[in-house]
């Protein structure tokens, strides 16, 4: 089965920003993506996601960012479309 999450940043209304940029993350085994967003919240990064419901990048630390694209850049499985 393949997984594909998508998300936009910028806003077109009245007043909204520049640009829209839509992104996919698509993976084709969700394990590995749920055990690396596990591990950030158990360990790594437990006092910073604590309360998050949904990881923003906007709202985390350049730590937290730096992390996960690292991780996300080394999987075989995932792809990305940006």
């Amino acid at each position: 089965m393949i997984y594909i999450f998508i998300d936009e940043s910028g806003d077109l209304g009245l007043g909204g920003s520049k640009y829209l940029v839509l992104s996919a993350l698509i993976v084709e085994n969700y394990s590995p993506l749920d055990r690396m967003i596990k591990n950030m919240r158990r360990h790594k990064f437990r006092k910073e996601l604590r309360k998050a419901s949904e990881i923003k990048a906007n709202r985390s630390s350049d730590e937290l960012r730096r992390y996960m694209l690292k991780k996300l850049n080394r999987s075989r499985q995932i792809s990305f479309l940006i």
